[in-house]
C-alpha cells in the first residue's frame, strides 16, 4: 500500500512536518515519487513507529540515527547495542518528580511545571 504524506501522518501519528525533518535528517528515506506526488510505503510507517519508540525510550536523534543503521546492518546484534545506547543516554535509573525534587532540593510543583 502506497500513501500521500498526509496518510502517511495519519497513520503514523507523526505531524508532516516532523515527517520532512526526519527526511532532512536521514532518518527516514525518501518516498517513492510519481510525478510531483510523493508516495511512501509500509517501511516509511514502520520507520516512524520505530523512531517514535526509540524517542519514548528517551534517545536523541543523533542516537536514533545509530540505532536505526544498526539495525539495518543484518550482520549486527542490535539489541546490545540498544541497551548501550540507552543506558548512555538515559543512565542507570529512572527517578519520579517526587524523588528529583528531593534530589535537587526544589518544590515538586516546579518540575511539574
Amino acid at each position: 500500500m502506497e500513501y500521500r504524506i498526509e496518510e502517511l501522518a495519519a497513520r503514523s501519528g507523526v505531524r508532516i512536518d516532523t515527517i520532512r525533518f526526519y527526511q532532512g535528517r536521514g532518518l527516514l528515506s525518501p518516498p517513492r515519487r510519481a510525478g510531483r506526488i510523493a508516495l511512501y510505503g509500509e517501511r516509511h510507517v514502520a520507520r516512524l513507529r520505530r523512531i517514535r519508540e526509540l524517542l519514548a525510550d528517551g534517545l536523541s536523534l543523533q542516537l536514533i540515527r545509530r540505532v536505526l543503521e544498526a539495525e539495518s546492518d543484518a550482520a549486527r546484534d542490535r539489541e546490545p547495542l540498544l541497551k548501550a545506547l540507552v543506558v548512555e543516554q538515559v543512565g542507570g535509573r529512572t527517578l519520579t518528580r517526587a524523588e528529583l525534587a528531593a534530589e535537587a532540593g526544589i518544590p515538586e510543583a516546579l518540575i511539574g511545571a
